[in-house]
């Protein structure tokens, strides 16, 4: 009787390991809410790894003047909310452009912003400064000889640009 009685000891303690080893499995994780952000959500490109994947990762110097500056970007990607644009039609080689519009701000003359251009699409910058502006921009960012554009958009006007398949640029008309 003794030995019977052992034996149920035994039987629970068994049991009762086994349930606590089941309740501190892998397989009964608890959900966590999501806290992603949305793509519309997130703070501005600060690495060319930020840009979505078939994006070319793009960089805008501003050369002159030495003042606050401001552009509005519309169809590419600065990782930061925007208000819908577009759509242009530009003309060849360009193709329609509509999406989302975020802005730029310069400080002063040498500040450089990293921007994504969507490969083989098309993209515009709007001057909204209050003066005329020199800009110097690329969207081979991580290439030794980048393929560069310098080009001088006066106060209100918009200036767009195809990105083909190596992300070399071409001003539209």
């Amino acid at each position: 009787m003794k030995n019977l009685f052992l034996i149920y000891i035994l039987a629970c303690m068994a049991s009762l390991f086994l349930f606590v080893s089941c309740e501190q499995s892998e397989l009964q994780t608890t959900t966590k809410p999501d806290t992603t952000l949305p793509v519309t959500m997130r703070s501005a490109i600060e690495d060319c790894e930020d840009c979505p994947i078939d994006y070319c990762c793009c960089e805008i110097e501003l050369m002159f003047p030495n003042a606050f500056s401001q552009v509005i970007f519309c169809g590419a990607y600065l990782g930061t909310p925007g208000t819908s644009c577009g759509p242009y039609n530009p003309g060849s080689p360009c193709s329609t452009i509509s999406g989302l519009s975020s802005s730029q701000s310069f400080s002063m003359s040498g500040d450089r912003h990293l921007f994504c251009a969507p490969i083989g699409g098309s993209f515009c910058i709007q001057n909204v400064s209050g003066f005329d502006i020199r800009i110097r921009f690329t969207c081979q960012y991580d290439e030794t000889n980048p393929d560069e554009e310098i080009i001088l958009i006066p106060d209100t006007q918009t200036a767009c640009f195809n990105n083909d398949g190596d992300c070399e640029l071409s001003s539209c008309p």
